[in-house]
């Protein structure tokens, strides 16, 4: 298998097109923000997984370089627009992912994410 092959294994669905997007436009804020949420995503996950599974090393390794791209990513668009909700959730978000601390969501704008697909739809909204 070639390493562009074993390097999109990596990657979450959607994951792929998130990058080339910001690849393509840098100041792309729409893919910045998905692209940041869809790494809180995968922090929220791996850390669930690493209490049952107990790897410890390689899960914090890949948690703290997940945790760095999003918050580089929601500053980015914080710097071009700093009342983006979706940032400021986002960055609230990983920060509570992140450093398991309440969010205050007085602080924080409320965010709620509807995606929907030919063959599936799916919700989520958090503080």
């Amino acid at each position: 298998m070639d390493e562009a092959a074993e390097d999109a294994k990596e990657y979450w669905p959607g994951e792929p097109w998130l990058r080339a997007a910001l690849d393509a436009d840098r100041g792309d804020r729409v893919a910045a923000n998905l692209l940041a949420a869809r790494l809180v995503q995968q922090i929220d996950f791996m850390q669930q997984t690493d209490s049952v599974l107990d790897e410890d090393d390689d899960v914090d390794e890949a948690v703290a370089a997940r945790g760095d791209e999003a918050a580089e990513l929601y500053g980015r668009v914080l710097a071009a627009d700093p009342d983006d909700p979706g940032a400021r959730t986002g960055l609230a978000v990983l920060r509570e992912v992140v450093e398991a601390a309440d969010a205050d969501p007085k602080a924080d704008a409320y965010s709620y994410y509807l995606v929907q697909l030919d063959s599936v739809s799916g919700s989520s909204g958090f503080y």
